[in-house]
């Protein structure tokens, strides 16, 4: 873990001490939203990545990774790409879901850029209006507990979603949240 905030000395401590049981000693962090990134580094994967290199490069108590999450939102979500890459971040995250989720056709162009340059793209793959539709009657059936998050989203939620699409334009993808045995078969 990165130990933000706590003192060098104890950090420092708390990583040792990890390391010495055996525990991890390297962290991969992602930029979602609600992850504590600024307005600006949710409109510019490169100033996203600035912004999370400036705070933890001084906080941190072990080693770490940026994957950032490519969002729906940003000014062109497809621009800095090769940037991110050349610059020695091979992998980033999106989502087919969500309010920061990215279009069909930028997903798919996401996939394409990141398979040109050598990079990965993990994907949460999940339909939105299947999705949408299923936390919907959860919670007008007052189903809001931890429990129902699952049956919030069966299996066909998942496995309507991107099972070729990753094959189609040449990158390597990393498909995310699996569990549905038709998706697993199809991929």
């Amino acid at each position: 873990m990165l130990h933000r905030g706590l003192p060098k000395a104890v950090a420092a401590c708390l990583a040792l001490t990890a390391f010495g049981c055996g525990g991890t000693t390297t962290f991969l962090a992602f930029n979602n939203p609600g992850t504590g990134s600024s307005p600006a580094a949710h409109r510019s994967i490169l100033t996203g990545i600035d912004e999370f290199r400036r705070v933890t490069a001084s906080d941190s108590a072990v080693d770490y990774a940026l994957s950032p999450t490519i969002l729906g939102g940003m000014d062109d979500p497809l621009a800095d790409l090769p940037a991110m890459v050349d610059a020695g971040i091979p992998t980033a995250k999106a989502f087919m879901v969500f309010d920061f989720r990215l279009g069909d056709r930028e997903l798919f162009e996401a996939m394409r850029l990141m398979g040109q340059r050598g990079g990965m793209l993990q994907v949460h793959c999940e339909d939105p209006v299947l999705l949408d539709a299923g936390v919907s009657a959860a919670l007008q059936r007052g189903d809001t507990l931890p429990r129902y998050h699952a049956t919030s989203r069966p299996a066909y939620v998942q496995a309507s979603r991107e099972a070729g699409r990753c094959h189609s334009c040449g990158s390597s993808s990393w498909v995310r949240s699996v569990s549905a045995r038709v998706t697993t078969q199809a991929l």
